[in-house]
């Protein structure tokens, strides 16, 4: 793994290449983060990819106060026995409890794109029909997560009732291979999202588009374009700012510069 965590707590990893884990014959599953139990984590703004086993992996617990914010998970898993894509959060039964985890402002895309592979954006789940509670995803573009198999492909994938009180809000979601969003939780809450007329991504504040590039600049640029119709369209969220009359669509936020002058540096 590039970085493995067992009864760990007030970790952060940040600013970092996390990328071709040395795996020959995929007989093990290397991920680019795999937090195995702690408290306190903070991911951010990593460029996470081409790992053996998938992205970020969290399982089994117990797990508490794990925020992913700002990275790029892309291009994994690279070894056709891995079902995880970008990240998976799992409560295992030999696990505990998890919880407090937040995963905002990322771009999760083209996992399970190696042939043979299954990738998804983000899975929760967990053993025996558990799962962590409280999860919220928030203003992510989760766009083109693959799968060769049934089963896997999802943009956001709930994937247990055990998986309770999950808030999905604010996310561009489009264009992964099985649908958008599952829910198979206990009390989610999944509105104010961005996908396609016939995709499922919630019903409250819906934002309905034909492509990832109705928002952003392209395919591989997600900030916003100008006059997309992701500006100003999600739902406020309490302890997050925005600029404008609401949130924005997906991992970026607009800020208009009305005017401004360049000086000339001062010798």
């Amino acid at each position: 793994n590039g970085w493995y965590f067992e009864n760990s707590n007030n970790i952060t990893i940040q600013d970092s290449l996390i990328h071709d884990q040395a795996e020959v014959s995929c007989a093990q599953r290397w991920y680019g983060i795999y937090i195995r139990n702690g408290t306190n984590f903070l991911i951010r703004r990593n460029n996470i990819y081409s790992n053996p086993g998938g992205g970020i992996q969290a399982y089994p617990g117990p797990i508490t106060s794990l925020v992913i914010r700002r990275n790029k998970l892309h291009d994994n898993p690279i070894c056709a026995n891995s079902p995880i894509g970008g990240l998976v959060v799992y409560r295992g039964s030999v696990g505990g409890a998890i919880s407090g985890v937040d995963i905002y402002y990322n771009e999760i895309y083209n996992n399970g794109s190696t042939a043979g592979t299954d990738g998804e954006g983000i899975r929760l789940s967990g053993d025996a029909n558990a799962g962590p509670t409280g999860t919220r995803i928030l203003n992510n573009t989760i766009y083109n997560n693959e799968s060769s198999g049934a089963s896997q492909g999802w943009g956001v994938n709930i994937q247990t009732s055990g998986t309770t009180s999950t808030l999905v809000q604010n996310n561009l979601v489009i264009a992964n291979e099985r649908g958008q969003v599952r829910n198979v939780g206990t009390g989610s809450t999944i509105q104010y999202n961005a996908c396609a007329t016939a995709d499922s991504c919630g019903t409250t504040g819906k934002l309905t588009i034909t492509a990832v590039t109705d928002i952003t600049q392209s395919t591989t640029d997600f900030t916003q374009k100008t006059a997309s119709t992701g500006i100003d369209a999600g739902s406020p969220v309490v302890g997050f700012s925005y600029n404008g009359s609401a949130p924005d669509i997906g991992a970026y936020e607009t800020f208009v510069v009305a005017a401004c002058s360049v000086e000339a540096a001062t010798p």
